[in-house]
C-alpha cells in the first residue's frame, strides 16, 4: 500500500524569494540529516543517461534510480525513486509554493512511497512521519527567518555553524592580517573573515569569488585578490572547475591547468563537451584544511538549484502532452534535453511574439515554429510521439556573469603575478569564444634608440610601457605580452578595453597608434606563459597595421565587433 505524508507550513516570503533556497535539495538534504550520496550514471540506447544512487542509513545500504527532476521555476519541483536495494519499492517528493493574497507563501511537501517489507513501514513512520517533518519544518522556517532579516547578512539559511575553536580562529586572523598587508581593502578582508567564520563547510568547499563580492557588497576585484593572495599565503588552495554547458554543474574538478583535457565528460547527463575557457572552465577556492575542514560529500545532484538558467525540466512519457503557463520575462531562450538531437531558441519581446508556443518534441522545429513570444503571460504546449521517455528543458541563455573564468582569470594580471606556472600543458589548444584585445604601438620606438642613444631611449620606452600597463591593470585587463614598441593585452569585457584605450589617448604620446579588436582565439602556453592565437588576433594585428604612422595626435581604431557593442557606443558618445 501507498503511504501518504503531506506537510503544510505558512511562510512569511514571497515564492519568488524562497525557491532559491527550497529548491537547493544539495543544502537541504544536508540539513535534514540525510548521508552524502554515492552516485553513478549510465547511458541508456534512447540518448538519456540513468542514474543511481547509494547511501547507508539506519545500518542498511539503501540504492536507488533516481529518474530526472522536474520543476517550474518558483511554483514546484519533484522527484521518483525506484529503489532496488534497501526496505523501499519507490518513493515521490513533490514541494509547491503557493502565493498567498495577502502576501507570504503556502509551502506543500508531499511525500508518497512504497515499503517493500515490515521493516520499510515502520521506518518510514518513524524517518518520514516524525523526524523529517520536524527536520523540514525547522529548515523551511530557517530559510523564512533568513529572508526576513533575522539571521543577519551571514546568517546561514540551513543551519547552525559552530563558532572557530581559539586556534583556528588565530591561524585564520593570522593569514586575513596578510591579505592587509599585502594591499586587499582592510573592509574586504574583513568582510571575507566573517564570512570564512561562519559560513557551513559545504559552502567553504567551493568558494566563488565573484558570487561571493555580490553577496557581501563588496568591490569584485578586491575579492578576487583576496582569493587569489589568500592561495598563495595558504589561506585557501585553488581548484578548476569543469562546468558542463547543460547541466551547469561541475563535471570534474582538477588541480591546475596542466591535468585538462580539450574535452570534458558530464557523468550527471552523460554529455561530452569541448573545453572553452571562457565558459565551461571556473576557478573556485577551498579553505585550507588546517582552518576547516571541508565538506566535500554530495548530496543531490539533479535539483533545481544546480540550474539556475533552467526555467522549467519535464518528463513527458510516450504519447503524453504537456502544458502549463509560464511568465518569462524578456530575453533569449532555448528549449532543448539530453535526448533531442535540436535546440530551439526563441526571445521573448515587450511589444510582439506569440502567446501560445506548442513543439512535437518528435518532429522538432519547422518554419512554422514561432521564434519570437510576447512577454507577460504564455503558454507552452510540448507532446511526445516517441516511443520512449524525453526529458525537455526551457532555459534562460545567459552568461555566468558570476563565474571567475579560465579566461577572466588569465586576463587578471594578479592572477599571473601569482601563479606563473597555471598553464597548459605540451601544445594543448583550448578555445576562448569571446576574448577582447587592444595593442598598441610606439611608432617612434626605434628612432628614439638614434635620437637618444641606448640607455635614454630604453628608459623612455621602458616608462612608455609601464605607464601603459597601469591603466591595462586599472581597467582589469592583463598584459599577455611586451613587444619592442608596445603590448599585447586581454580583456574580458569590451567595454574595459574601451576604457584603457582612451586613457592610452590622453597620454600625450602623438605617435601612439592602439587597435582593439573582440572575438573568438585558441589559448595555448607560450614560453612558460598563456598567449592567445588564431584569426582574432590576426584581426587585431592587421587593423593596428592600419593606422597611419607619425600621426599628430595618437590613434584610436576599433573593430565593428567592438563598435556594436552597445555600453562601448554608449560611452564614446558620453565623451
Amino acid at each position: 500500500d501507498v503511504m501518504s505524508f503531506d506537510f503544510v507550513w505558512e511562510l512569511r516570503n514571497s515564492p519568488e524569494k524562497l525557491w532559491p533556497h527550497v529548491s537547493n535539495t544539495e543544502r537541504l538534504n544536508r540539513a535534514i540529516g540525510l548521508p552524502a550520496v554515492e552516485y553513478t550514471t549510465t547511458a541508456n540506447e534512447q540518448g538519456g543517461s540513468h542514474r543511481f544512487g547509494r547511501f547507508r542509513k539506519l545500518g542498511m545500504n539503501i540504492g536507488w534510480q533516481e529518474h530526472p527532476f522536474e520543476w517550474i521555476e518558483g511554483r514546484r519541483m519533484g522527484v521518483l525513486r525506484e529503489y532496488n536495494e534497501g526496505p523501499i519499492k519507490w518513493f515521490t517528493s513533490v514541494v509547491e509554493l503557493t502565493p498567498r493574497s495577502g502576501g507570504g507563501t503556502t509551502l506543500s511537501h508531499r511525500i508518497r512511497m512504497v515499503p517493500s517489507n515490515f521493516i520499510g513501514r515502520t521506518a518510514a513512520k518513524i524517518e518520514v512521519g516524525v523526524k523529517s517533518r520536524r527536520s523540514l519544518e525547522q529548515v523551511y522556517h530557517r530559510i523564512d527567518a533568513a529572508l526576513s532579516g533575522e539571521l543577519g547578512s551571514l546568517g546561514d539559511p540551513f543551519e547552525d555553524v559552530a563558532e572557530l575553536p581559539a586556534d583556528k580562529q588565530r591561524k585564520l586572523d593570522e593569514r586575513l592580517k596578510r591579505l592587509v598587508e599585502l594591499g586587499v581593502e582592510p573592509f574586504v578582508v574583513e568582510r571575507f573573515g566573517e564570512y570564512l567564520s561562519s559560513a557551513p563547510v559545504q559552502q567553504l568547499a567551493r568558494i566563488r569569488p565573484i558570487a561571493l563580492a555580490q553577496r557581501l557588497s563588496v568591490d569584485e576585484r578586491q575579492m578576487v585578490a583576496a582569493c587569489l593572495h589568500g592561495a598563495r599565503e595558504g589561506l585557501l588552495s585553488l581548484v578548476w572547475d569543469i562546468i558542463c554547458p547543460l547541466c551547469r554543474i561541475p563535471s570534474q574538478t582538477q588541480d591546475s591547468l596542466k591535468l585538462l583535457k580539450e574535452h570534458g565528460n558530464c557523468q550527471a547527463c552523460q554529455s561530452n563537451f569541448e573545453l572553452d575557457f571562457a565558459n565551461s572552465i571556473e576557478l573556485v577556492f577551498r579553505i585550507a584544511p588546517d582552518i576547516k575542514d571541508c565538506e566535500t560529500g554530495v548530496y543531490c545532484v539533479g535539483g533545481p538549484a544546480h540550474s539556475p538558467h533552467v526555467v522549467a525540466q519535464v518528463r513527458l512519457k510516450p504519447g503524453e502532452k504537456f502544458s502549463c503557463d509560464l511568465n518569462l520575462g524578456e530575453g533569449l531562450y532555448r528549449l532543448r534535453g539530453p535526448q533531442l538531437p535540436y535546440v530551439v531558441e526563441f526571445r521573448v519581446l515587450a511589444d510582439s511574439g506569440v502567446s501560445r508556443w506548442e513543439l512535437d518534441l518528435s518532429r522538432g522545429p519547422t518554419a512554422e515554429t514561432p521564434r519570437t513570444v510576447q512577454a507577460g503571460t504564455q503558454f507552452f504546449v510540448l507532446t511526445n510521439d516517441q516511443g520512449h521517455e524525453l526529458v525537455a528543458r526551457l532555459e534562460r541563455v545567459a552568461s555566468r556573469a558570476d563565474a571567475l573564468t579560465a579566461a577572466r582569470a588569465a586576463a587578471t594580471p594578479l592572477f599571473r603575478e601569482l601563479f606563473p606556472g597555471e598553464c597548459l600543458s605540451g601544445n594543448q589548444l583550448i578555445r576562448v569564444e569571446q576574448i577582447t584585445l587592444l595593442l598598441t604601438r610606439l611608432d617612434r620606438a626605434q628612432q628614439l634608440y638614434f635620437e637618444l642613444g641606448d640607455a635614454r631611449a630604453f628608459e623612455r620606452v621602458h616608462e612608455h610601457l609601464q605607464q601603459l600597463n597601469q591603466i591595462v591593470q586599472r581597467e582589469g585587463g592583463s598584459i599577455v605580452k611586451t613587444l619592442t614598441e608596445g603590448i599585447e593585452a586581454v580583456f574580458t569585457e569590451p567595454l574595459n578595453a574601451i576604457r584603457a584605450g582612451l586613457a592610452m589617448r590622453e597620454l600625450g604620446e602623438s605617435d601612439l597608434s592602439i587597435a582593439i579588436h573582440r572575438g573568438p582565439a585558441m589559448v595555448a602556453t607560450l614560453n612558460d606563459h598563456l598567449d592567445y592565437f588564431g584569426a582574432t588576433v590576426s584581426t587585431a594585428e592587421q587593423l593596428l597595421a592600419t593606422v597611419p604612422q607619425h600621426s599628430s595626435a595618437a590613434q584610436l581604431v576599433v573593430s565593428n565587433a567592438i563598435a556594436m557593442d552597445e555600453a562601448v557606443a554608449e560611452t564614446v558618445a558620453a565623451r
